[in-house]
């Protein structure tokens, strides 16, 4: 959906490719898709931007990137972010949902909308510093680990369940 910022990735890109050897893996399916396609190939980008589409399992495309982007325009949280950091990538992002709330110093790239810092020139300074994208990694992981501890997290949703679970049981 047009609030995902897809079209901010897509009009930085260019200025990327121009610089260093790179791909965009875009993963997600929405009605939005024809149009990211026609964008795609109107500036020439079908060799370095890939659809991947729907994953019921995204845990592979953690594994793989150098960096994660977030170009929301808007979030209510943002899983996505948290489970990159997560995986000790660096993040890029705008500042929506949960980094709204976290101290300016968290090890993220927060990327506003007044241009000030641009997309593209943060995509080239990672993806051309590994050092630098391994201590942001590094330094990612650390920071939602002490956050969002798996274990605590998990025991919060079977909470929610098993009370929705009681809820249900005894209305029945």
């Amino acid at each position: 959906s047009s609030e995902k910022g897809i079209d901010r990735l897509l009009q930085a890109w260019p200025q990327v490719i121009a610089r260093i050897d790179a791909q965009l893996v875009l993963v997600g399916e929405g009605h939005l898709r024809g149009e990211i396609e026609r964008t795609i190939d109107l500036h020439g980008l079908t060799d370095s931007v890939i659809l991947a589409g729907y994953s019921h399992d995204p845990t592979p495309y953690y594994h793989a990137p150098d960096l994660f982007a977030f170009p929301s325009y808007s979030e209510s949280f943002g899983n996505a972010i948290v489970e990159a950091m997560s995986f000790g990538l660096p993040v890029l992002s705008t500042t929506v949902g949960v980094i709204k709330e976290w101290p300016h110093d968290a090890p993220i790239i927060r990327l506003d909308g007044d241009g000030s810092i641009s997309w593209s020139d943060q995509f080239i300074r990672l993806l051309s510093d590994p050092g630098l994208r391994s201590e942001l990694g590094r330094q990612s992981f650390a920071f939602v680990s002490g956050r969002y501890p798996v274990d605590e997290i998990c025991s919060c949703y079977e909470n929610i369940y098993d009370r929705m679970l009681d809820s249900t049981a005894g209305g029945q």
